[in-house]
């Protein structure tokens, strides 16, 4: 179900400084912000990363539009318990190996 398109005007330094700001609002997904340019956009497409070792957050720039992405309710979840206990299985079992092939 799409919900209808509503704009609401922020001040995103305060949101971004001040926690308990009115102007810090809660995205939900399928949201969407719309930063007003006073340049032309550069065409730059940024997105959010994580890994291991690394994250980057890009900040928005004047001009900038940050989309939240949908969570599809129907994507497989990963049960995070799970795969950490299939590693040490894993993990476990290769040591094992090593150990009897080094004797």
């Amino acid at each position: 179900m799409r919900r209808p398109r509503r704009a609401i005007r922020i001040d995103l330094p305060k949101a971004l400084r001040d926690q308990g700001s009115r102007d810090n609002v809660m995205l939900q997904p399928g949201d969407s912000i719309m930063i007003p340019e006073y340049q032309h956009a550069n065409r730059e497409v940024r997105t959010r990363r994580h890994s291991f070792l690394f994250s980057s957050n890009p900040s928005p720039r004047p001009g900038s539009e940050v989309f939240v992405p949908t969570k599809d309710p129907n994507a497989p979840h990963t049960d995070t318990v799970a795969l950490f206990g299939a590693i040490a299985q894993i993990l476990a079992s290769t040591v094992a190996i090593i150990v009897i092939a080094t004797r």
